[in-house]
């Protein structure tokens, strides 16, 4: 399953996000590879800070406010996640080593579909979602080279010394900025593809456990006709024990991934409320056929985009997981400590899994439909 994750895994690395922890790897390249990492964290804090600053002087007009406001919460959100995969360095390589256990890998031609299926839809969603941040980034870009450069203006909100502002100075500063975003959008995709693709393994998890649960019957009546295999009771107890411990897995891998994202998560959930209504309200006053109209709706697309994917992924591992209780009916040929080993799973499975916002809000589709409707009271209150 680990494959799977080879692209979010390799974006991670690019953006010095996930250490190299092989053996083989030389001392001085970690060295070096972390300086990379600081110098990257060192960009992106700086540039939140410039952006800081100059949001103080836009308290009084809306719609200064608005334009200062515009991309900063998404900066900062940039910044916060890059934090959390850094501090989560250990608790995320323990995730991803967990994905190698031998009771996830495929029994039979069915699981192998499963995991090929669910593995594709993973490589699309990486895929497309990719495209989608780095064409709103580039269309950013290209956007301010035709429109900011010839009035010798910079492309974002912020406060730069003034050696930067002014002759060359100019260009360093502009530059600096174009890297910085160009930057924190991939560190945005990185993150988010990498936990996408998690979330969506959990799902596939729990589709096993209920494939293996529904095949008890016929498993055990195949086994027990195999000369090798004759002892019901002994096919019956490993075959129980393999299903119990995957399940056991399956909650404990959700428990550790909800743990290591969900204030992330939270932050990211509050902050796309902000950057909705603030572009929604950018596009009132802008001029529909000019070239901020567009990037003002390909931005409001690729946020949307981005919650809808955290909520509508937790939805489908909640719906999985209830549903395990109907799959818990293979009754028929087990004994009596089979079926009480039945009981149990099925009484754990009584509580379905669900990820959290800051252990706050459920992701789901009602909290996406809540986000857009606190975007639109933030979007009435910046209007009056």
């Amino acid at each position: 399953m680990i494959s799977y994750l080879s692209v979010s895994i390799l974006w991670c690395r690019i953006m010095g996000l996930l250490w190299y922890s092989d053996d083989n790897v030389y001392n001085w390249k970690r060295k070096l590879y972390k300086f990379y990492t600081g110098l990257i964290i060192f960009m992106e804090i700086t540039m939140s800070l410039t952006e800081f600053i100059a949001l103080f002087g836009s308290f009084n007009d809306a719609e200064e406010f608005a334009n200062a406001s515009f991309l900063l919460v998404t900066h900062i959100c940039g910044c916060l996640k890059m934090i959390n995969i850094i501090v989560k360095q250990n608790v995320i390589s323990k995730l991803l080593s967990t994905l190698l256990d031998n009771n996830l890998q495929p029994r039979d031609d069915n699981e192998t579909k499963i995991l090929s299926i669910d593995g594709g839809r993973i490589r699309k969603v990486t895929i497309k979602y990719n495209f989608l941040v780095t064409f709103t980034i580039s269309y950013f870009i290209i956007s301010s080279l035709i429109r900011d450069i010839p009035l010798h203006q910079f492309p974002f909100s912020c406060t730069l010394p003034q050696i930067l502002s002014t002759g060359k100075g100019y260009w360093v500063g502009y530059f600096y900025q174009i890297i910085a975003y160009y930057n924190i959008a991939n560190i945005h995709i990185a993150f988010d593809i990498l936990l996408y693709g998690l979330l969506m393994i959990n799902c596939t998890h729990i589709k096993l456990l209920k494939y293996r649960i529904s095949k008890i019957n016929k498993y055990i009546e195949k086994m027990s006709y195999s000369k090798y295999n004759n002892n019901k009771k002994q096919i019956e107890y490993y075959y129980l024990k393999d299903c119990t411990k995957l399940q056991i897995f399956i909650y404990q891998f959700a428990k550790l991934l909800n743990g290591t994202f969900t204030y992330s998560i939270f932050i990211q959930y509050f902050v796309n409320s902000i950057a909705i209504c603030s572009s929604a309200f950018q596009l009132t006053y802008t001029d529909t056929f000019s070239k901020e109209f567009g990037t003002l709706i390909v931005y409001i697309i690729c946020m949307t985009l981005q919650i809808y994917l955290y909520c509508i992924f937790g939805e489908n591992i909640s719906s999985e997981s209830d549903t395990l209780t109907f799959s818990l009916d293979e009754w028929t040929s087990l004994s009596i400590n089979g079926k009480k080993s039945l009981i149990i799973m099925m009484l754990r499975s009584l509580k379905p899994i669900k990820y959290t916002c800051g252990y706050i809000v459920t992701l789901s589709l009602d909290a996406f439909t809540s986000i857009l409707k606190l975007s639109y009271s933030i979007f009435n209150l910046l209007h009056q």
